[in-house]
């Protein structure tokens, strides 16, 4: 059976910031599943893998003076991301990729999915909470996201739908509510350690709006 790739950009002013070759599991009107297996292909700004700190405290900054793009390969994880494509956040299911170990949810903030000509379209938001099997969370980037702010980076209507979501996530939590609406282990065991690639001419299909 054929695998259906496309690339899951990150869109900042107009310009491909960040994308990761991934391959489609299910896509479903409310519900899109794509998964990112370890060795994977993705993009990055020049310098970012040798100074990843500086790039995410200085983003909307580096957005503003202009930036190449690098591919790497994802190490370490495979990755199930689960994402309703109107939602302020996506839930996305980490595995040690050598050792098969669930490690946990990490709960993206993003805005929503727009198609684009070579798959789909979005904006991280800084901010992310990491939700561990045992049912503890932890926040991650509180200041930056909240430097986002203040600088404009992000907009009074993102933060406004991102504080809505935040509660979403919450209440499911404090509810012990299901994160995802399948069985993580067997799901899990559907999915193959492949790696997604980018296309032969990937810097024309990043660019491609």
């Amino acid at each position: 059976m054929s695998r259906k790739t496309l690339a899951l950009r990150e869109m900042l002013g107009g310009k491909v910031w960040a994308a990761r070759a991934v391959e489609v599991v299910s896509s479903e009107p409310g519900c899109i599943c794509l998964w990112y297996p370890a060795g994977s292909d993705f993009a990055v700004p020049t310098g970012y893998t040798e100074d990843r700190v500086l790039f995410h405290q200085n983003r909307w900054q580096i957005a503003r003076e202009g930036w190449r793009l690098d591919v790497r390969r994802w190490e370490r994880n495979h990755v199930l991301i689960v994402k309703d494509p109107s939602q302020y956040y996506s839930v996305q299911l980490f595995w040690d990729a050598s050792t098969d170990q669930f490690l946990g949810y990490y709960i993206n903030f993003e805005l929503p999915y727009k198609m684009s000509t070579v798959g789909y379209d979005s904006l991280d938001l800084d901010l992310d909470l990491m939700v561990y099997p045992n049912g503890k969370y932890q926040w991650k980037d509180v200041d930056e996201y909240r430097a986002a702010v203040e600088c404009g980076g992000i907009t009074p209507e993102w933060a406004a739908h991102l504080d809505a979501a935040k509660q979403a996530v919450l209440t499911k939590i404090e509810q012990k509510q299901a994160l995802v609406s399948f069985d993580v282990a067997e799901q899990y065991q559907r999915m193959h350690s492949t790696p997604v690639t980018f296309p032969v001419q990937w810097q024309t299909a990043l660019q491609a709006y």
